[in-house]
């Protein structure tokens, strides 16, 4: 036996996997400085780039990726890309387009499945022959990525060159331009593009004409896809509540909310999308990937859904500057300055929402944290718009949303979020049922003596120990449930008190062991399996079995409950109150208050807050002029 040789031998095994686990260990580590690039001859071959090589695209002999296409023409283009190895690269080549039409683009080169891509050494040239058959010019943007020969090229939102079809660009439904003068906005890029989706992407003083009123509601246009359709979310909190038992979005209260409740508020829903795909894939970073790319994909079909974190990030990502990939949430568009739940998962348990200055926090969903909620959805393509997308002159459905209300229409007839002046105060519509209108007014009471900007805000206390409408003092201005029935109430006049009826309002426990909002209203001992529409409420009669007369207040003059339409509506951004009263108890000794970043807590009875008063009005009452939005309410008489 030799020795010498089996030590020798030994030796280099040693010394070989010594240097396997150290690369290993390395390539742990540094991913971003050890790559493999390809394995041949049982050798591996370890390139030490701290990354990917750079690629570039010029056109025709110069220094530009991009052309102009001229109206029902065609050009044949010599296209160079560059690597900045030696190496043996991958490439996928992608476009972008400025204009709108149709044009197709061939090639001598055979490609397979008619993709642009491939591989080469350091340069390649490919002859690409575009044809324009619309009556316009197009711009054509022409872009390489690349990657290691082994591991292959990636796109990241980018939409892939394919040959020997009609590539069709349409003009979105909205026009987006900003209405605002200044230089920065008419210079700014207000969008961010990727795989043919357009995302409004900027300021919220230079994103100014993406606004449209939809079943009572105000929203934003946020995207606009290729067939166009277009996605929009609500311009406010509607609500504010938990979001569930865990991350999930499927089987939350959020979605038995959006789809349960919220969805039964919106009129002629064959103009939006009923089986929606949204994408709530798990997402740690930030600023936050693209869902689509996470390799364990969460989707739910779904009539109503909330933004994501990847495209509430696109909305604020170009921001004023021609380029984007910024960080400038604070100012862009869609921060409201409120707390609101996005539908993307940290982890099993945490879920995104966004700030008070518009960053995005993960928080444990299924602890308390009661937070606002502004749904989204995704209208039909082919929609015909009106107006001008300015707030004050908001985009509207042409033959697809209702007509206001005309003269002489029963305002429960009406939908749930249009605006109503009532004795000279703005209120919203929250519901209807058995044709009585339940009202919520606009803003918090304030003293209509003060002389600051805005008024000085009225608060007051709840009476100690007991639930709205149990306090026995009738005539005293300490507590909100006496001061709204008596010396409120009567100082509206009566041709308005006439129109008024007794509505009933649920006090339901809102602690219950999984802080459901339905617990407010609803009775059945499981929540989960019910709707708030068709639940077993808290009887009304005196008279019926399980009556509790802790549970109900029946009167003029009551407050907003907790998962309620509009029940978290502060105007948050401009004027907000420290917090605001609801109607719905913790315990005898606390009740459910919104504060002015539309979370939820719970307050002392003792502590004074400001209200927003609800009323109900008769089946009788008609409309008298007004087309139901916030500039033009319904005014309304008997």
């Amino acid at each position: 036996m030799n020795l010498n040789k089996e030590i020798n031998i030994n030796k280099k095994f040693i010394v070989l996997f010594l240097l396997v686990n150290i690369v290993a260990l390395c390539f742990y580590y540094s991913y971003a400085l050890f790559q493999v690039n390809v394995i041949k001859n049982n050798a591996i071959v370890i390139n030490t780039s701290s990354s990917i090589p750079s690629i570039t695209t010029t056109i025709d002999d110069t220094s530009l990726n991009t052309f102009t296409l001229s109206a029902n023409s065609s050009k044949t283009v010599s296209v160079k890309i560059t690597a900045s190895t030696t190496s043996a690269m991958a490439y996928k080549m992608y476009y972008d387009v400025e204009g709108y039409g149709t044009f197709r683009v061939t090639s001598t080169e055979s490609f397979p499945n008619n993709l642009v891509e491939g591989t080469f050494t350091n340069t390649k040239t490919i002859s690409l022959t575009f044809t324009n058959s619309s009556s316009s010019d197009l711009t054509i943007i022409l872009g390489t990525v690349g990657g290691f020969e082994s591991t292959g090229a990636t796109l990241n939102g980018q939409t892939e060159l394919i040959l020997n079809q009609d590539i069709i660009i349409k003009e979105p439904p909205i026009q987006i331009k900003s209405n605002n003068t200044s230089s920065t906005c008419q210079n700014a890029k207000l969008t961010y593009k990727e795989d043919g989706i357009i995302y409004l992407s900027g300021s919220r003083d230079c994103i100014d004409f993406n606004y449209l009123w939809y079943s009572g509601k105000m929203w934003r246009i946020t995207a606009i896809y290729p067939d166009g359709r277009m996605k929009m979310v609500t311009e406010d909190t509607i609500t504010s509540i938990i979001w569930g038992s865990n991350a999930e979005y499927d089987g939350s209260y959020i979605y038995q909310w959006l789809n349960e409740d919220f969805y039964d508020t919106l009129i002629n829903k064959d103009t939006i999308i009923e089986n929606a795909i949204w994408n709530y894939s798990t997402s740690v970073s930030v600023p936050p990937v693209r869902p689509e790319t996470i390799e364990t994909q969460k989707t739910k079909q779904a009539r109503v859904g909330l933004l994501n974190a990847y495209e509430y990030y696109n909305s604020y990502r170009c921001n004023g500057s021609n380029a984007c990939n910024t960080s400038n949430y604070a100012t862009g568009y869609l921060n409201m300055r409120d707390y609101w739940w996005l539908m993307t998962p940290t982890s099993d348990s945490n879920v995104r929402y966004v700030s008070t200055n518009g960053e995005l926090i993960n928080y444990n969903a299924s602890w308390s944290y009661t937070i606002g909620v502004r749904p989204s959805i995704i209208l039909q393509s082919g929609v015909v718009l009106s107006g001008c997308g300015i707030k004050t002159d908001p985009y509207k459905l042409v033959g697809s949303d209702y007509e206001s209300g005309t003269i002489g229409t029963e305002l429960y007839k009406r939908y749930s979020g249009e605006y109503v002046n009532f004795d000279g105060d703005l209120y919203r519509i929250v519901s209807t049922e058995n044709n009585i209108t339940k009202l919520t007014r606009n803003d918090i009471l304030r003293d209509e003596t003060s002389t600051s900007t805005p008024k000085t805000e009225i608060t007051k206390n709840f009476a100690s120990s007991t639930y709205f409408g149990k306090n026995d003092n009738t005539t005293g201005d300490t507590y909100w449930d006496s001061y709204l029935n008596n010396t409120w109430y009567n100082n509206i006049s009566s041709t308005y008190k006439n129109m008024m009826v007794d509505g009933t309002y649920y006090l339901g426990l809102y602690r219950t062991s999984n802080f459901s909002y339905k617990a407010t209203i609803c009775k059945d001992s499981n929540l989960n399996s019910v709707t708030t529409k068709n639940c077993t409420k808290y009887p009304t009669d005196p008279n019926a079995d399980g009556y509790d007369a802790n549970k109900i207040y029946i009167g003029k003059v009551g407050l907003p409950r907790v998962g309620e339409m509009f029940s978290a509506q502060l105007d948050g951004f401009y004027n907000p109150p420290s917090a605001m009263w609801l109607i719905t108890p913790f315990s005898s000794w606390y009740v459910l208050s919104v504060s002015a970043n539309a979370t939820i807590s719970t307050s002392e009875l003792n502590s004074s807050r400001p209200v927003r008063p609800s009323i109900n009005l008769k089946s009788t009452v008609k409309i008298l002029s007004g087309s139901g939005t916030e500039l033009d309410p319904y005014v309304v008489g008997l």
